[in-house]
């Protein structure tokens, strides 16, 4: 990498989003892990089952489904970009501005120039 194109970690965030960004990020990944769980038609996931959720029925496969954009896969389930159109598609929903949830100082990626 030359020198010029280095770039060092981001000193307001650990991850390029705003901790409310970060919490949307895991809110969406529950929805996808439940939309995975509805279309095995398996029982819930721990994580599920933790915050109160008992039963799924198939059109919770629909809703992650048409959040991400596509059905989860039969052998991985719904990946990192699944979850990230799901994020963007919450966030235009609301009305916020696409950039709602990143960090301003690096704009989402984590890093900067030093």
């Amino acid at each position: 990498m030359a020198e010029d194109d280095e770039r060092v970690e981001c000193p307001d965030c650990e991850n390029g989003h705003t901790p409310s960004g970060w919490a949307l990020g895991k809110i969406v990944q529950l929805l996808m892990i439940a939309g995975e769980d509805s279309s095995r038609g398996k029982g819930p996931h721990p994580w599920l089952l933790a915050v109160g959720i008992e039963s799924l029925s198939p059109d919770m496969a629909e809703l992650s489904s048409a959040l991400a954009g596509r059905p989860a896969s039969r052998s991985r389930g719904h990946d990192a970009l699944d979850r990230w159109e799901a994020t963007k598609k919450i966030v235009e929903a609301s009305g916020l501005p696409p950039t709602w949830g990143l960090c301003k100082t690096c704009g989402g990626r984590g890093d900067i120039k030093p």
